[in-house]
């Protein structure tokens, strides 16, 4: 300490403080300094005898901040000292926190970003306008505490004034104005955190002060320097890869790397200035300059990055609260159009695309088609193809749809059954990953809702079905009679086993003018096309119109013509009714019978001999004017009259064999002494033993009269 005081004053003196703590008390006109003079215990700090000694402005300059500091400077007055100086915060760190390199800093070739050895010299690490050299004396302990309190300072003990002759050297080497330019240069680049303007300041200033017509400076974009800004250099824009060879090659001379801890993070690279050539203390300047704006720069580059990631965040946010309002509006539909409004409104809103459309093909419904300024038909003409796709994409380029369209698939389950079109953005800007995210989830949101709606709609569809069939079933019931009439001399029963709710076979025994067990009736069993309500309803009017046209005294061949007429004139052409009437007088036992397209009747004789009725007419309802021809036969005591639909004869088991006509007629003979009702009931359980564990899959109707 004693030789750093000779180098500053001409006179030292020492006095005790009471309690026997020593201080300096230099001459008065450095006595504020001197005062500020303090025992740090960090390790001694030799300024190179052969530097000289600022002048006594920049001692004046401080004097404000130290004089107060007297034996305990602490953190605060350095942070005064960084405030009036600007000097690199890391050297005055390191000289207080004990943190300076232990090997001779001239021997510490700094790298610069492109792998060469920087200029080399005795320059702090921390700051490239300290030339200084560490001592390599032993560390000595704190006269402040402990032990040494009150002992006499090392020579080699770090004080403040080893800083102040550190930052005397900064106003020698670079002069007043130069470190005026630091000063402000320091306050524009921590007053801002916007990169574009500090990289814009310390390009001004350098192209400014060394006279230089070609600059430019780039930055470390993962793991590559890349043009972050360039002055006369046309053919490098933003972004830019820029290497050493790069920048010789368009005349830049000089590279200054621009390092923060250590780490390159950006490089300045100049032309060569107008005198042709740069001065020590101008390069000392740059390399100022540079380790000044290297925390500037890396701290705006951490705000870049911050912004960037909030950005990010609040448009995810923004997303999330379209995915949430679009699932609200969806969920509140369940009408297939509104969804797919509001799918295509939403996607347009937050690409701002005037081109867009929605278009799907689900089996069973029908096509949905939205389009504004574009043609979705051939979509729809070649669905085949769009149904493989399975995931979003942009348009290919064989597809009428404009370069740069998004295609996102609506699927449900493994299949594609839509597509939304997104066409251009109209800020010109292309579908990136996260929008191509966003919009498969709308579109998977979407899908689930279309299903849904779907799913409804066949709800309603079904239930709305159940409805008609539970009223046919109704209808239907209420047709067949509740009880057979009683007829004299006879024994008739008659029963239907519908495969499913409603049914479309129909029997009846309906009085011919007048009801009693002496008249005549008609015996009649209809099979009618079809199920559900339509064949009930053409069971009522086929009853309604055999009631009607009975009363008239007609004979069977007129009533099965006129049945006829009616039924073609009121039912579609593909309904139509096989009937077989049977006219009989329970009196004498004769009978007359029209077959229109329906199974043979079968008359079973007392004598065992089987007698078939086919078919000789067309069915009821296919033709107009069509002539019906009836035939007659007696039936005696003894004799049996079976009239019965295709589901008795056609009957198939496991192995699809048909019940047939021969079983029929051996059940029949079988039971024959039986009453009606009993061999109307056997017929049937012979039926369901034979066909096993099939089901059913047609009506089943019996009718079987006995003449007593």
């Amino acid at each position: 300490m004693d030789e750093v005081l000779h180098e500053i004053t001409k006179e030292d003196t020492e006095e005790t403080k009471p309690g026997g703590r020593p201080r300096v008390v230099p001459t008065p006109e450095q006595q504020s300094t001197v005062r500020a003079t303090a025992n740090f215990g960090t390790p001694q700090i030799h300024i190179a005898k052969h530097l000289r000694i600022a002048p006594k402005t920049l001692r004046k300059r401080f004097r404000s901040e130290l004089k107060h500091a007297a034996y305990d400077a602490n953190n605060a007055v350095l942070d005064s000292f960084f405030k009036m100086a600007t000097t690199h915060h890391n050297v005055a760190a390191a000289i207080l926190a004990n943190q300076m390199p232990t090997t001779d800093i001239r021997q510490n070739n700094r790298q610069n970003p492109f792998g060469r050895p920087a200029k080399s010299g005795n320059y702090c690490a921390g700051c490239p306008l300290i030339f200084i050299e560490r001592k390599n004396s032993p560390k000595t302990t704190p006269l402040s505490t402990g032990k040494n309190r009150g002992k006499t300072p090392s020579p080699h003990t770090t004080s403040q004034f080893d800083i102040l002759k550190i930052l005397e050297r900064v106003t020698v080497k670079l002069g007043d104005s130069r470190l005026q330019a630091l000063l402000e240069s320091a306050k524009l680049l921590s007053s801002s955190l916007a990169l574009n303007d500090l990289l814009a300041h310390l390009l001004r200033t350098v192209m400014g002060r060394l006279l230089v017509s070609k600059a430019v400076i780039a930055v470390d974009l993962d793991g590559s320097m890349r043009v972050a800004l360039a002055r006369g250099v046309p053919d490098l824009s933003q972004n830019d890869l820029f290497t050493e060879d790069i920048g010789r090659a368009r005349k830049l001379e000089q590279f200054f790397p621009i390092e923060q801890t250590g780490k390159a993070i950006g490089v300045l690279a100049i032309g060569r200035p107008a005198r042709g050539f740069l001065e020590p203390e101008e390069e000392d300047f740059v390399e100022a300059l540079l380790g000044l704006a290297a925390s500037s720069i890396a701290n705006a580059q951490a705000h870049e990055a911050t912004l960037r990631s909030n950005e990010k965040l609040e448009q995810k946010v923004q997303e999330l609260r379209a995915l949430i309002d679009l699932g609200r509006g969806v969920s509140a539909s369940l009408e297939p159009d509104d969804i797919a409004q509001m799918l295509t409104l939403t996607l347009a809103g937050r690409w701002i695309v005037s081109k867009h459309g929605l278009v799907t093909w689900k089996e069973g419904h029908p096509e949905i088609l939205r389009q504004k300024g574009l043609d979705l038909g051939f979509i729809l003409s070649a669905r085949e193809r769009w149904t493989q796709l399975l995931e979003p994409t942009l348009a290919p380029a064989d597809s009428p749809l404009p370069a740069g369209s998004l295609l996102l698939p609506l699927r449900s389950s493994a299949e594609t059954f839509g597509l939304v079109v997104c066409g251009p953005r109209l800020n010109k800007q292309p579908y990136n990953e996260s929008d191509i995210e966003f919009g498969a989830g709308l579109a998977a949101q979407a899908a689930v809702s279309f299903d849904n709606a779907w799913h409804f709609r066949d709800t309603l569809v079904r239930q709305q079905m159940e409805k008609e069939v539970a009223l046919a079933a109704n209808i239907q019931r209420d047709l067949f009679p509740a009880v057979l009439p009683p007829l004299a001399h006879s024994d008739v029963a008659a029963r239907n086993r519908q495969a499913k709710l409603v049914g479309g076979d129909y029997y009846d025994v309906l009085p011919i003018q007048g009801s009693g067990p002496d008249l005549p009736h008609l015996l009649c069993v209809v099979d009618i096309s079809g199920k559900g309500m339509f064949a009930a309803l053409l069971m009522s009017n086929i009853q309604a119109t055999l009631r009607a046209l009975l009363s008239r005294g007609q004979s069977l061949s007129e009533v099965a013509q006129q049945a006829n007429n009616l039924l073609h004139a009121t039912t579609p052409a593909n309904r139509y009714a096989t009937a077989f009437l049977n006219q009989y007088d329970p009196v004498t036992g004769s009978c007359r019978w029209v077959n229109c397209g329906h199974n043979d009747g079968v008359v079973l004789r007392k004598s065992d001999e089987v007698e078939l009725m086919p078919c000789s007419n067309i069915a009821l309802g296919l033709f107009p004017r069509i002539t019906y021809e009836a035939q007659a036969f007696q039936l005696h005591s003894g004799d049996l009259l079976a009239i019965y639909s295709d589901g008795v004869t056609e009957a198939n088991d496991m192995a699809e064999q048909e019940f047939s006509l021969e079983r029929f007629i051996a059940v029949l003979r079988a039971q024959r002494e039986r009453p009606a009702s009993e061999i109307v009931d056997t017929v049937f359980q012979e039926i369901d033993s034979f066909v096993g564990d099939a089901p059913q899959f047609d009506d089943i109707t019996l009718m079987v009269m006995k003449r007593l």
